[in-house]
């Protein structure tokens, strides 16, 4: 089959899981497919040089009339195969401007929302998780995880952190993400005991004042660490005996997708996609301090046997939590769409 011709298309201009799954999908789909990508202009360094990269400002309310000729201008000139628009904002902007193209349209959505009628128009729509996709309310859907982009040969480096714990032989707990409700790290922290270890909460955001609090109130200062946001997050993900997700609400967890690739065991609170691959002795209820202290506390209790038990969910990340496995899956959705 002859190269497809994709349009990748995003709105905003934030950081985070979705503008990283952009960046990296649309470079990787520049193996098999000519890729251009709309979205603001400060994430062209990161594409690859195969990729047109077109700047358009969408951070403006998405029926703002500027945006919709421009984005429909644009698509009608390339004259692509798919145009597929990431979350909400850049999917309701491609659905009105629909009526005008004559490419295929994918959505895909990256967490559960409550009001997305736009993907009625549609010719596909993909959840990064099969919690997300049977919320769609459309009837073409599929789900597709988003892959990590992982590299096995990757030189592991241990922490300056964890070394200077090292000699207590006390285990050692990594929380990674962003310090806000919904990843849950309030619940974590009034969970924690000091006899359980370590803690390291690896990130930082609006609620880290408030977490310091919380640490210092319980008399964990000892224990809990709040180190700040770091570039080699895997690092703490591989070096840890443990990762924990306690999050409120998630679309994918890429921190479960990396503790797996890292063979690092890790349990979660009840969202996706770790309540869709663990095995439900490492689940716990949301929001619930008592259930995440009870699954710390068992978890904790043989660190050694943890780690055995997770050896088929390590191998599993490895068959179907890759970028590779996601890139396969997408293009292979967008060819059963023009065949």
């Amino acid at each position: 089959m002859a190269l497809l011709n994709v349009i990748q298309i995003m709105a905003g201009d934030e950081e985070g899981g979705l503008e990283n799954h952009f960046i990296e999908m649309s470079n990787a789909l520049t193996a098999r497919c000519n890729v251009t990508t709309i979205a603001h202009a400060k994430y062209a360094p990161r594409l690859r040089a195969d990729v047109k990269h077109i700047s358009i400002d969408l951070s403006k309310p998405r029926l703002h009339p500027g945006n919709l000729i421009k984005v429909a201008t644009v698509i009608r000139q390339l004259n692509p195969h798919i145009v597929h628009a990431h979350a909400s904002k850049a999917g309701s902007i491609v659905a009105l401007c629909k009526p005008f193209l004559s490419a295929k349209t994918v959505a895909t959505v990256h967490n559960i929302k409550k009001h997305i009628p736009f993907l009625s128009a549609y010719d596909l729509a993909i959840g990064v998780s099969k919690t997300v996709r049977d919320t769609l309310p459309c009837p073409n859907k599929i789900s597709i995880y988003n892959g990590v982009n992982w590299d096995a040969k990757r030189v592991a480096v241990t922490p300056p952190e964890y070394e200077q714990v090292a000699e207590s032989q006390n285990p050692v707990v990594a929380a990674i993400g962003r310090l806000v409700p919904a990843k849950g790290f309030d619940l974590l922290i009034a969970a924690w005991e000091s006899k359980f270890g370590y803690l390291f909460v690896v990130g930082d955001g609006p609620e880290r004042g408030s977490l310091e609090a919380l640490v210092a109130a319980r008399g964990l200062a000892e224990n809990v660490f709040l180190i700040g946001h770091k570039h080699s997050a895997l690092d703490y993900i591989g070096a840890a005996d443990l990762v924990v997700i306690p999050s409120r609400n998630e679309g994918f967890s890429y921190v479960f997708a990396e503790a797996l690739l890292e063979k690092t065991p890790v349990i979660s609170t009840d969202v996706p996609i770790p309540n869709e691959v663990l095995p439900e002795q490492y689940i716990c209820a949301i929001e619930n301090v008592e259930a995440i202290h009870l699954l710390l506390k068992t978890a904790l209790s043989s660190v050694n046997r943890l780690e055995q038990s997770f050896a088929p969910l390590f191998d599993y990340a490895e068959k179907n939590l890759t970028l590779g496995r996601s890139r396969d899956q997408t293009l292979a959705a967008y060819e059963a769409l023009i065949e």
